[in-house]
Parts: structure tokens; C-alpha cells; sequence
């Protein structure tokens, strides 16, 4: 059997295994469908592969067996859910959430200064933070600078993580949803320097 490439990176090894049923299948769809994200990021062209993707998840009878011994109906396919920052997708650092919990850690500890918005009309305190739970925005105050506001969003979203954690059924979910709360709670406890500090050092590295 000839093998297939999908989006010019993967490898289709499993004859018909695109479908099920008469329909498209859903473990075939979500192995493309993080294909797809890996090609349309803006590095894609100038990371490595591996930066993107494990190799073996190129091959989609290996993702395939994988995906099977997890809990994925209903769910979605998260690489964030053990490191914000992370880009790479593998079994390493990928679990199957929920769309609460997806959305929860998406929003979003990239950008320089995460949570923190800058709103001229408050000439005194021209930052504000906010953050977005179960589809609605919270207001959190205003500060005087973007990094007092970005304080104030990673204490709200380390609260936030940890009730989503404690409230998970899934124990991996749930270890790694607690571990990001804490990664939240150290950012709240920066100085200014050691956060212009570490936010340069990421910058530097590609992450913000």
C-alpha cells in the first residue's frame, strides 16, 4: 500500500482509515486537523519540524493508537494544557480536554505583558485587567502600569485554573491544570525587573 503525505508532513499508513462508518473518521480528523495547525503557524517555515510535532505523531497509525487509549470523545486535542508556552505536539505534552478547560488555558500567558490593556481614555491609571470565564469578561481594576495589571490577571487566572483542577475528573487533567495554576501564582510574585528579565528571555526565544 502506497502511503499517502497529508498536508505535505504526514504519513497516511491505514488503508481507508480516513473513514468509519461511511463517514469521516473522528480520530483521522483530529490527527489532520493538528497537522493543519502545524503548517499554518507563522514559523512553520523557519523551525524545524520537530519543533512542531513529534516525529512519530507524523505517522498517523502511530497517533492513532495513541488516541485510543485516551479519553478524547467530546473533547479537544490541547498541547498547552502542560506549558502555556508550548507549540509542540506529542504524548509528551498533549492531553484530550474539555472546551472550558481549552479555553481556559489559551487565555493566554503570551504576549509580553498577558491580561494587561491599555485604555488612554484613563489618563491616571491607563491599564486595565480582565479576565474571560465561561465566555464572559470579568473587569479586574486599573493600574498604573501594564506590568501591576498583568499581576493582578495571573493571581485571577491561577484562582480560575485551580477550581477548573480541583474540579476535573481526569487525573492528568486535573495535575496539569494545578501545575499551570502554579506557574501563574510564581509570575504574580515577580518583581518588575524579574519580569522585564524573564519576558525578555522568552522574547528572545521566540515565545512572546
Amino acid at each position: 500500500m502506497s502511503k499517502l503525505k497529508v498536508m505535505g508532513i504526514g504519513v497516511m499508513d491505514v488503508k481507508g482509515g480516513s473513514r468509519y462508518m461511511g463517514s469521516m473518521c473522528k480520530m483521522y480528523q483530529c490527527w489532520q486537523a493538528m497537522l493543519v495547525r502545524c503548517v499554518n503557524h507563522p514559523d512553520f517555515h523557519y523551525k524545524p519540524l520537530d519543533y512542531f510535532v513529534s516525529e512519530e505523531w507524523l505517522t498517523y497509525s502511530v497517533f492513532k493508537k495513541w488516541m485510543g487509549k485516551q479519553n478524547w470523545k467530546g473533547k479537544c486535542l490541547a498541547k498547552e494544557i502542560r506549558c502555556s508556552l508550548n507549540v509542540r505536539y506529542s504524548k509528551e505534552t498533549c492531553l484530550f480536554v474539555t472546551k472550558q478547560v481549552q479555553a481556559a488555558i489559551r487565555r493566554s500567558m503570551r504576549g509580553e505583558y498577558p491580561g494587561a490593556h491599555y485604555a488612554p481614555q484613563n489618563t491616571n491609571k491607563p491599564y486595565t485587567a480582565r479576565i474571560h470565564v465561561l465566555g464572559v469578561y470579568t473587569y479586574l481594576g486599573a493600574f498604573k502600569t501594564k506590568y501591576e495589571a498583568s499581576i493582578v490577571y495571573n493571581r485571577a487566572r491561577a484562582d480560575y485554573l485551580q477550581r477548573l483542577g480541583e474540579g476535573e475528573e481526569d487525573k492528568k487533567v486535573c495535575s496539569a491544570l494545578l501545575g499551570l495554576a502554579e506557574t501563574c501564582r510564581k509570575e504574580a510574585r515577580l518583581t518588575q525587573q524579574e519580569w522585564d528579565n524573564q519576558k525578555a528571555m522568552l522574547k528572545i526565544a521566540g515565545f512572546t
